[in-house]
């Protein structure tokens, strides 16, 4: 049996059509009404008819909006449009949009009711076929796809491969010359936690598969860990394949900046040719990423790092120095022995695991020495806690993890927090009297005198949630007075208030209050 709705404003006509004919006789079953365009997708949702007889004129959502809106959620539903004699440009758009047939309501009849329903539930037949057939395809092309992209990571790391993973290599010809672009998004932000990351790098994800296959003969896009993708490329075209990296990389570039608001950081292999190189192409991307760690260039090849290497900082000595400075007291002991290691590894290249193997060494012996709690986190500011370690990206956020840190030890030994409370209050105001304007935790640092770094560790604790939270929660509470006085369009809003495109402030409107922009402006509209 066909599921059939009704939508239209008018009892009677809604009346006339469901007693015009016998519905079971046609194999069709009268499942619900509607009385406008939006009750109507509600009622699909619901109900999931087959077929919908709508009418063109309605209140909320006319029936051209209402067709054009279940295109998109529902293609396989079909729709009968009902119109007047007034109403044939609405009525051509509706058969544009893909509707079976449109009839004037005052020449209705059962005989041209019956025809346009039998050519309604035969293209119904038609679309749910297609459908069908479309999703076997797109899970076959689905299967395939995750094959590869297991034959392909094993060959990267070296692992030993079934004779049908090999054959997979051979057949898509991978070993006739593969290269390789990690991706990573930028993570500037120590108030950027690891969920935001991943859902940003999810996006970035999807915009380089797009490049990638304009740019490439053929790529998959791997994940690497919480907030970097790696792109394997490979194709007939083996000498240009470079220039096409180029190309790649600068174009993913702009997208990045332009529609998501971020940067990337971007190492490109060498190209490497036959079976047994996939070690060697990972090798060559993890000697970029120590090259960019001590370096910041965020834009890498392996001709950049020909002549890099990386030398042994002598770490442990500095760890016990610590200990013992900690363990008397030492406020400028304590300073001194971090000064001195950030001193050591800003003029000597070295491995990021060298670096964050001492922070937390160091991390431990503060918990230890103020009686934390195994599991605790003391240090809870965003450039001090535990799990910003396994964050840091290069090394000024080593330096900016370690003076917040260094910060964090100096306040416990000092003892002296309530001489912050009149300072933290003078911050406050600033943020409430500048609401909208562009707030830079730099900036507002520099007028108390301080350092950003400590700032926000201070914050943070004393406040309890994080300069960026309080900025942006009063940021979003302007912007709901500003939506509800009506005096700026929502494209404007985000302007208004300092964030530097619409999208970014949507995406942190939503964050903080639950909803969209539009969304809200709806509900208050409903009160």
């Amino acid at each position: 049996m066909y599921r059939v709705l009704l939508v239209d404003d008018e009892p009677l006509i809604l009346s006339g059509i469901k007693h015009m004919l016998d519905w079971a006789a046609h194999g069709c079953e009268l499942v619900g009404t509607a009385r406008n365009g939006k009750q109507a997708l509600d009622e699909m949702e619901r109900l999931r008819p087959h077929l919908v007889v709508a009418d063109i004129s309605m209140p909320v959502m006319n029936g051209v909006e209402l067709l054009a809106t279940a295109q998109q959620r529902y293609p396989e539903t079909v729709f009968i449009m009902l119109s007047n004699l007034e109403e044939f440009d609405l009525a051509r758009q509706s058969l544009q949009l893909r509707a079976v047939d449109y009839l004037v309501k005052n020449q209705l009849d059962e005989n041209k009711f019956i025809l346009a329903l039998e050519a309604a539930k035969k293209e119904n037949a038609v679309r749910s076929s297609h459908m069908q057939n479309s999703l076997s395809q797109e899970t076959e092309l689905a299967e395939h796809k995750a094959t590869l992209a297991l034959a392909v990571k094993r060959m990267l790391a070296q692992a030993p491969l079934s004779i049908g993973l090999e054959d997979t290599l051979y057949a898509h010809k991978v070993y006739d010359g593969f290269g390789a672009i990690q991706i990573r998004v930028a993570n500037k932000d120590a108030d950027t936690g690891a969920d935001d990351s991943e859902d940003l790098s999810s996006w970035i994800g999807d915009a380089a598969e797009k490049l990638a296959g304009q740019s490439f003969g053929q790529s998959v896009i791997l994940k690497a860990d919480w907030n970097s993708l790696l792109l394997v490329y490979w194709g007939d075209a083996v000498d240009e394949m470079p220039e096409y990296a180029l190309r790649f990389t600068q174009n993913l570039g702009t997208v990045a900046h332009d529609i998501f608001a971020s940067e990337l950081c971007m190492f490109t292999s060498a190209i490497f040719y036959g079976a047994g190189q996939g070690s060697a192409c990972k090798a060559q991307l993890a000697t970029m990423d120590e090259y960019f760690y001590n370096f910041g260039q965020p834009l890498l090849t392996y001709q950049d790092i020909a002549n890099f290497e990386v030398k042994p900082l002598p770490l442990q000595g500095f760890v016990n120095r610590f200990q013992t400075e900690l363990n008397a007291r030492s406020v400028a002991g304590c300073e001194g022995t971090i000064e001195r290691v950030a001193a050591l590894a800003a003029k000597t290249p070295h491995e990021k695991a060298q670096m964050v193997w001492f922070c937390s060494k160091i991390y431990e012996l503060a918990c230890a020495a103020f009686c934390a709690l195994p599991g605790e986190t003391y240090f809870a500011g965003p450039c001090t806690g535990r799990g910003r370690l396994e964050q840091l990206e290069c090394l000024p956020q080593v330096e900016e993890w370690m003076q917040g840190f260094c910060g964090e030890v100096v306040d416990r030994l000092r003892r002296d927090a309530s001489k912050y409370s009149a300072l933290l209050e003078q911050v406050q105001g600033y943020v409430r009297d500048n609401v909208e304007k562009r707030i830079m935790l730099q900036d507002v640092a520099e007028r108390v005198g301080m350092s950003s770094a400590y700032l926000s560790v201070l914050f943070k604790k004393e406040c309890g949630q994080s300069f960026v939270d309080f900025v942006n929660n009063a940021k979003m509470k302007r912007a709901c007075e500003i939506i509800r006085e009506r005096k700026l369009r929502m494209s404007e809003i985000g302007y208004a208030l300092g964030f530097e495109n619409a999208y970014y402030f949507s995406r942190v409107f939503r964050r903080y209050i639950g909803m969209s922009p539009t969304e809200y402006q709806h509900a208050q509209t409903k009160k």
